[in-house]
């Protein structure tokens, strides 16, 4: 998610297509702009890499963090959105369940259906790294207002 062509209905148009074709087990990430890559390179060239400071930035280029200035939402709205998805196709044990039953059917291996249970049941945000990616963007959203009004940016109103 992230892309420059996404549409808002890209998030449930893809919880909607998983759960159509029976997809046992997904990753929801973020476009992350790998470097070496015409994505980092149209990115930092457009001015849109969030995290610059290589190389402790490193570490967010990982595909949960929102490395990228999106085009059409808020970084804490993609990454609220992108949440949403995860949470819908792995928040549920019974919805894991049942997309255990459904992969164990089709492909009548239960190693399979138990590795596709076992990945998405480990790849579901913890409360605590959701909290902590919603509070830092929070955090630079504020900085960057702040930066904003004493670069005089921002009118303030009075």
């Amino acid at each position: 998610f992230g892309n420059d062509g996404d549409e808002e209905n890209v998030f449930e148009d893809t919880v909607g297509f998983i759960n159509e074709v029976g997809i046992g087990t997904q990753n929801i990430n973020i476009s992350c702009p790998l470097p070496g890559t015409k994505l980092f390179t149209d990115m930092k060239a457009a001015g849109r890499l969030r995290y610059t400071n290589f190389p402790e930035d490193w570490e967010k280029y990982n595909m949960r963090y929102v490395t990228l200035k999106p085009k059409n939402l808020t970084a804490l709205e993609l990454y609220e959105k992108r949440r949403e998805v995860a949470y819908k196709l792995t928040g549920s044990n019974l919805f894991l369940l049942k997309r255990f039953v459904r992969t164990l059917w089709i492909t009548r291996s239960p190693i399979t259906a138990f590795f596709a249970y076992l990945w998405s049941y480990t790849s579901r945000d913890s409360k605590a790294e959701y909290e902590y990616h919603i509070n830092l963007l929070k955090r630079e959203m504020e900085t960057s207002r702040t930066e904003d009004i004493n670069a005089g940016k921002v009118a303030i109103a009075i």
